[in-house]
């Protein structure tokens, strides 16, 4: 049987990712740039951030000569047509097939029905059913919206570490910790360095992996500011889920970079969900959301959950793609991490 070849593309405002997988599923080629989000990086950036993620996936096919892929599933923010103009002058393509944010990011969760909770470098909810996103809430953008996302976290962190240097608010960890961060001497020095990146809303999100390391550390602020997170994403939640009149018992799917900063963040979701929302099912995605495509092929129609089997042979054949959670500590009568089930186990750090 002829071996057929399928694209998968995810971006957002930090990375894009492109992922070329063939007909048993198992990966060809990957390729990883930078963000493609319009609204905050210049167009040239965002078509050379394409062209470098489409020849990496392509190039790395070792093996492959003259690809030819059936079909795209792309899932972004910035401009897919520009995508699939790269893409077809690089080689042949059938189907060319977009998804929202939600649809790829709840197929890497193993499921085609529930509310995602997407934290990244913004943040968006979305309610999908059936494979199909049917309502969603935010995804503002900063500084108007985007609570609980990297990008809050960040603008959180750099003014508390702005306010320890200039003497009026409390010290913290993240006023030196900035300066290693963008490898400067001075805060100063620091935020001149920053204001030259192209792309500012990356860089603020980049400082959430610092807020984690302090908070680990024992910082006080770099806790809070991840607690005020959590909180964040689970009022933004629990407004959507009675609004809407949701299934009180979810699943509620959390996906995204922000999520990946500690513990802190997640338990602070979880507690405040405990509170009203006690019986909803918290499912962390299991991949990344570029795997949501893969995930989807191998689910036979009609299934609302990726089979154990399915999970394990994917698991086997995208190990690197695997989210990596911190563990969970549980809440009050919250299924946490119990709720996660065998199938959609934490996978931890070993």
């Amino acid at each position: 049987m002829e071996t057929k070849f399928y694209l998968s593309v995810d971006g957002g405002g930090t990375k894009l990712h492109t992922l070329l997988f063939d007909s048993e599923l198992r990966p060809v080629g990957t390729g990883v740039s930078g963000a493609i989000n319009p609204n905050f990086v210049p167009m040239e950036l965002i078509e050379q951030h394409m062209a470098d993620s489409i020849d990496q996936a392509l190039g790395s096919a070792k093996g492959h000569t003259g690809v030819e892929i059936e079909d795209v599933w792309i899932s972004m923010p910035g401009p897919t047509d520009l995508y699939e103009k790269l893409l077809r002058q690089r080689c042949k393509v059938g189907g060319f097939n977009r998804l929202s944010e939600g649809e790829t990011a709840i197929y890497s969760a193993g499921l085609s029905t529930g509310l995602l909770v997407l934290c990244g470098t913004g943040a968006t909810l979305f309610y999908v059913k059936d494979g199909k996103s049917e309502l969603y809430q935010g995804g503002w953008g900063s500084p108007f919206g985007d609570e609980g996302s990297g990008a809050d976290i960040g603008c959180m962190a750099i003014r508390a570490a702005l306010r320890s240097y200039d003497g009026w608010g409390e010290k913290t960890a993240l006023e030196p910790g900035l300066c290693r961060f963008f490898g400067c001497d001075t805060i100063r020095g620091t935020m001149a360095a920053f204001w030259r990146k192209k792309d500012t809303r990356g860089s603020i999100a980049s400082v959430c992996k610092l807020v984690g390391e302090c908070a680990k550390a024992g910082d006080h602020i770099a806790r809070s500011i991840l607690v005020e997170a959590g909180r964040k994403a689970a009022g933004q939640t629990m407004a959507f889920m009675h609004r809407e009149q949701l299934p009180a018992a979810g699943p509620v799917i959390l996906a995204g970079g922000a999520w990946k900063s500690g513990e802190i963040m997640l338990s602070s979701f979880v507690n405040t969900m405990a509170m009203r929302y006690p019986m909803a099912e918290i499912i962390p995605a299991s991949f990344d959301p570029v795997v949501g495509p893969v995930a989807r092929m191998a689910m036979v129609d009609g299934e609302e959950r990726l089979s154990t089997k399915a999970f394990v042979r994917l698991r086997e054949l995208y190990p690197e793609y695997l989210t990596r959670w911190p563990e969970v500590p549980t809440a009050p009568n919250s299924p946490v991490p119990n709720g996660v089930g065998k199938l959609y186990q934490i996978v931890k750090e070993k």
